[in-house]
């Protein structure tokens, strides 16, 4: 009896999709050229943006949440909400998830 209950649940949870992570449609875009003024600074650090992905996909509510460069953070946003996700699902409903996004910025100009 231990085995089939084992084997039950092992075949229940295996054989459906009822969660699902967000997976992106269309996916964050940020490129050196998006940032002004980055060429003329030796410019490193971390930048969080955290925001929700509703049930249908949206991203809505994008706050940044750490920062070493205030200026880039409207940039930022604006590329957040032009992504689009698939929508996360939990026992196979969908739901709105917290999602927090790490941009790391590395330009340094070499000088031969």
């Amino acid at each position: 009896m231990k085995y089939l209950l084992t084997l039950l649940l092992v075949t229940g949870l295996a054989g459906n999709n009822l969660t699902s992570y967000p997976k992106p449609i269309k996916s964050f875009n940020l490129q050196y050229s998006d940032l002004p003024l980055l060429e003329r600074i030796e410019a490193y650090g971390n930048i969080i943006c955290e925001f929700t992905i509703t049930k249908t996909g949206e991203v809505i509510d994008p706050k940044i949440v750490q920062t070493f460069a205030p200026q880039y953070n409207d940039i930022i946003i604006s590329k957040v909400l032009d992504t689009e996700f698939s929508p996360p699902r939990q026992n196979g409903h969908p739901v709105n998830v917290r999602y927090s996004l790490p941009i790391q910025i590395k330009w340094e100009e070499y000088w031969c």
